[in-house]
């Protein structure tokens, strides 16, 4: 899959798509009935529960991880000998994104009711800036919801979404080692505000 150019929607994993509604906070978690992803959040007017399957993520994930791994900041690094030192960097990073998520104050997660709406998300476009990553969720249909990130908030939302992904007993093949060296390291933290 070629990648596309900064701030182009990336084709593979959805078409462009008009302005959503905000996510405000978000829950993250594995639901092992379903064998996918539940994202429920909350939004200014209410909540919507959104479902990403393996197959959806596996193509999103690459897309997250390589904006993260190749910001401008990480370019300008002067490294005797790159790959190693960048990756060292990566998981350093990674792994205070971790710490600093782990010493937040707890937060109930995000509930949405019985009436609350439920997508099955079909794809997703992804707009990248050098400050954030702006990932708006759709079904077939319609853009239902949007989530606007920065790099400290988006490797935590990384750090859910991988410990999800590792109560799934997914493959990691697609992660890259500076997220998973840590061991077994698991956050427990239910929900955090990621605005």
């Amino acid at each position: 899959m070629s990648q596309p150019e900064e701030g182009q929607p990336l084709s593979a994993v959805g078409p462009v798509s008009v302005a959503a509604p905000d996510l405000q906070r978000v829950t993250t978690r594995f639901h092992e009935a379903q064998d996918r992803i539940c994202m429920s959040g909350e939004l200014t007017g209410g909540h919507v529960v959104l479902w990403l399957t393996q197959r959806m993520l596996r193509r999103l994930v690459p897309v997250v991880v390589d904006w993260l791994a190749n910001r401008d900041t990480m370019k300008d690094l002067a490294l005797p000998s790159g790959d190693l030192y960048r990756e060292a960097l990566l998981g350093f990073a990674q792994q205070a994104a971790r710490t600093q998520l782990e010493q937040l104050p707890a937060v109930a997660p995000v509930s949405a009711g019985a009436d609350s709406p439920e997508y099955l998300v079909s794809s997703v476009q992804v707009e990248r800036s050098a400050q954030c990553l702006r990932m708006v969720f759709s079904t077939a249909q319609s853009s239902v919801a949007q989530m606007v990130l920065y790099p400290q908030s988006l490797r935590q939302w990384l750090n859910i979404l991988f410990d999800a992904w590792r109560r799934a007993d997914w493959p990691l093949d697609l992660w890259p080692a500076w997220m998973h060296d840590d061991g077994a390291v698991s956050v427990n933290t239910p929900s955090v505000s990621l605005h």
